[in-house]
């Protein structure tokens, strides 16, 4: 809910991406969002704040070494991640904070760590379920780049690893049009 709701009004996902207030998309994420009950809502809540302090830490010492604006999760990451390691699922995220927290700390008491997929993972999935062409995903991640989506850092590398091929240039598809 706390992720479906960044979707809407001005702030957030909303601001940047207006078509994801429309109603069929607003129709659909209502129709897609896990509702949780107890004892889940409770050890849910649990696990967020312990992972939102734990994922702190790391992410203070990590900005400190490096010396950039120190960063924060928010209690809606947190959440996701939260939920994610409690259904044994994959979160899906191009958030270096997220990213980089969730890669470092065990979810389980077997040592196991979060699996994580990016924006680029997701598109790999589609294209393997036939759900997506070769040249739907090259316009999809020319229209990244033109737009300023905030790709994971590896993106590039992770699109040359899985398609193998150089990803599209949003200059070049200018150049073509000009």
């Amino acid at each position: 809910v706390d992720l479906a709701a960044e979707t809407l009004g001005n702030g957030g996902l909303g601001g940047r991406q207006a078509w994801l207030a429309s109603a069929e998309v607003q129709a659909e994420l209502t129709g897609a969002t896990l509702k949780f009950r107890e004892p889940k809502t409770s050890r849910l809540a649990e696990d967020a704040n312990n992972f939102r302090r734990i994922g702190n830490a790391i992410l203070r010492k990590e900005c400190e070494t490096k010396g950039i604006l120190i960063r924060t999760l928010s209690i809606v990451d947190a959440r996701a991640w939260a939920a994610a390691a409690l259904l044994n699922g994959v979160l899906a995220t191009d958030e270096w904070p997220l990213r980089l927290v969730t890669s470092r700390v065990d979810v389980d008491d077997d040592g196991n760590r979060l699996a994580l997929f990016s924006s680029i993972d997701l598109v790999h999935l589609l294209e393997q379920a036939g759900a997506m062409t070769p040249p739907q995903r090259v316009d999809l991640m020319r229209s990244w780049k033109l737009s300023g989506e905030a790709l994971h850092r590896e993106a590039d590398d992770d699109y040359r690893r899985l398609f193998g091929e150089v990803p599209p240039d949003a200059q070049a598809e200018i150049a073509h049009k000009a």
